[in-house]
């Protein structure tokens, strides 16, 4: 029977990664990686920052035979989950001494519920974890060379891997294993440094390194906690792992090696991963949790593979909501895309919110940045939609939206649940001067931009003789004065202002507020929320 566990863990995993295949693109990395398997050119982000090398490499082997980049990742993705499940089971048995514990840890990682989100998608995290579980299996065996050679796949396949690989590597004070690890490295990514250029690394770095503030405490929890599910799901698991943690790690040396890896790559994480990619960032870490939570069933292993696969069983239950949706239809983004491109008139530009570049771009028609409406603001002959990220209650607009669910918001933190294409009419049409800050959007619906303490826009020439804003604050009062005019803003409710204007000419509009501030881990100094404008 022992025999037959790896085999048994694959086909739990190859079930539930067939029955979670996305029907499309769902986020816009996924559609980067497909044309990245056309045209390599990381400049162009494609693939988006790091570059993730080996990725690319075994993409474009799998569309050499395929011949359609969505296929052919996805097909890669359900490859590398089986392989890495049979993989994680042979290493987690070695370091545990134990086939029961060891299937048992790799089911708890491979029907988490951010394993069973990310992993079917035609991303980099399916093979990135297959060869964390090469890493860990030679790690575990003692196979210097091929360790080496794992770790830096594993890195080319994910870069973000490299401070925590490092950790490993060094850990493991084998030199032979070091030396594979920096030449593997070096071939790896040779093609991404050609492809960039020598010339233009720091600057390809500094341009693709962006760090979303978030407060530690909820950072903490949602890459600690909320890859493994709800409070019922994993808060159990995690005791689990901590009672398995100190006497595993106190009589097997390789145990505290996958600790550092995973703590090394939480630290990385925490300082330095995309916030607005949920929890995503952390999937690699999920293997030490889960090797304690196995050795925790050590003195009666039978147990260990029920109880794993009892929380998997929890764990599909939890993700069904946003599974179900991803595989029966068109994710939101791809609709409102395809809405937009039937409903652009004859001459009209599409402008894109930063998330739903990659999808404007693949579409067919005119599009530019969201910063090409100040410029537009001034061609009231152009029709203009914006495609955005999130919701919207402006005149007009089609929203495209999965429902909502715990799932969505704890693993993906709300990302492309919800799109809206909005037409821009000229008179709502304004040019952004000094003191306004970028478009802001929930998927609730609201929208506004932060205005500083002194601000100013600028009203194209059309007819109309009174401006039409509409302002608000989430909290704290404050008093503005526009034009000279003076108005209070009250916290919580949308205060409507008209500004007398001269018809057919173009206006200008000077916001100076009593008071602003700055929101903890922020620069901006904010004033005042606004919500709309219009020419009437």
């Amino acid at each position: 029977m022992k025999r037959l566990l790896p085999l048994l863990v694959a086909l739990l995993v190859a079930g539930t990664r067939l029955l979670a295949m996305p029907r499309g693109f769902w986020e816009g990395e996924e559609l980067r990686f497909a044309r990245a398997l056309l045209t390599f050119d990381p400049l162009q982000q494609q693939p988006e920052a790091p570059g993730y090398p080996l990725v690319v490499a075994l993409g474009k082997l799998f569309n050499a035979f395929v011949h359609d980049p969505f296929t052919s990742l996805i097909v890669l993705s359900v490859v590398a989950s089986i392989a890495g499940a049979v993989l994680l089971t042979f290493a987690f048995a070695r370091i545990l001494d134990d086939e029961w514990c060891g299937a048992a840890g790799a089911a708890l990682v491979y029907l988490s519920p951010a394993m069973l989100v990310f992993t079917p998608l035609p991303n980099a995290e399916a093979v990135s974890m297959a060869l964390i579980a090469a890493a860990l299996l030679t790690y575990a065996r003692g196979d210097d060379v091929l360790f080496g050679i794992c770790a830096a796949a594993a890195v080319a396949a994910r870069p973000q891997l490299i401070v925590a690989m490092l950790v490993l590597v060094l850990f493991a004070r084998k030199r032979r294993a070091a030396a594979a690890f920096v030449v593997t490295l070096v071939v790896a990514f040779e093609p991404l440094i050609e492809a960039i250029g020598v010339t233009r690394i720091d600057h390809y770095i500094r341009t693709n390194w962006n760090v979303v503030q978030v407060p530690w405490r909820e950072l903490a929890m949602r890459f600690i906690a909320h890859p493994w599910g709800p409070k019922w799901l994993s808060l159990p698991l995690l005791a689990i792992a901590a009672a398995g943690a100190v006497p595993l790690l106190r009589r097997e040396r390789r145990a505290f090696g996958v600790a550092l890896f995973a703590l090394a790559h939480l630290v990385f994480c925490m300082l330095a991963a995309d916030r607005m990619d949920g929890v995503q960032p952390m999937l690699s870490a999920l293997v030490a949790a889960a090797l304690f939570a196995a050795a925790a069933f050590r003195p009666m292993a039978r147990f260990a593979l029920p109880v794993a696969l009892a929380y998997g069983a929890g764990a599909l239950v939890y993700s069904e909501p946003l599974l179900a949706q991803r595989t029966t239809g068109a994710s939101p983004p791809v609709a409102a895309t395809t809405y937009a491109a039937r409903m652009l008139p004859p001459g009209g530009v599409v402008v894109y919110e930063p998330s739903m570049e990659a999808f404007a771009r693949d579409a067919g028609f005119t599009s530019a940045p969201v910063a090409a409406l100040d410029a537009l603001a001034m061609r009231p002959d152009v029709p203009v939609l914006l495609l955005a990220d999130g919701g919207s209650h402006a005149r007009n607009a089609k929203t495209f939206a999965w429902r909502d669910s715990d799932v969505y918001g704890k693993v993906t933190t709300e990302h492309y649940r919800v799109v809206s294409v909005i037409p821009i009419p000229p008179p709502a049409r304004y040019v952004a001067g000094d003191g306004v800050f970028q478009l802001e959007r929930t998927a609730g619906g609201e929208e506004w931009r932060w205005l500083a303490q002194e601000a100013t826009i600028t009203l194209p020439p059309l007819p109309g003789s009174i401006a039409h804003l509409e302002l608000s604050l989430p909290e704290n009062d404050n008093t503005l004065t526009i034009n000279g005019r003076t108005i209070a803003v009250s916290h919580g409710k949308t205060t409507v202002v008209e500004i007398p204007i001269v018809s057919n000419a173009a206006a200008t509009l000077t916001f100076r507020a009593a008071r602003s501030f700055t929101p903890p881990g922020e620069t901006r100094n904010l004033a005042v929320q606004l919500l709309s404008v219009e020419r009437r």
